[in-house]
């Protein structure tokens, strides 16, 4: 939730998630796979943040497009 220096999102999604999109304020849009960890089943994503960025919206989507979640609790 900071804005000082650069960041990464990392989440840590449910099953089924193949991708991940982080809207910022300022209305930049980054969007991400999601991977599987090698020699792990820990599935994650990882996304940057630049100093004085700070995120909006965070979304998940399965491998049709279909948003899964969102959050929008960031402020």
């Amino acid at each position: 939730k900071g804005t000082s220096g650069t960041r990464i999102f990392v989440g840590n999604p449910a099953s089924g998630t193949a991708t991940a999109r982080l809207t910022l304020d300022g209305g930049t849009v980054r969007t991400t796979e999601v991977v599987t960890l090698p020699g792990t089943s820990y599935r994650a994503f990882a996304l940057p943040i630049a100093e004085g960025e700070t995120i909006a919206s965070v979304d998940t989507f399965d491998g049709q497009g279909n948003r899964l979640t969102h959050e929008a609790y960031w402020h």
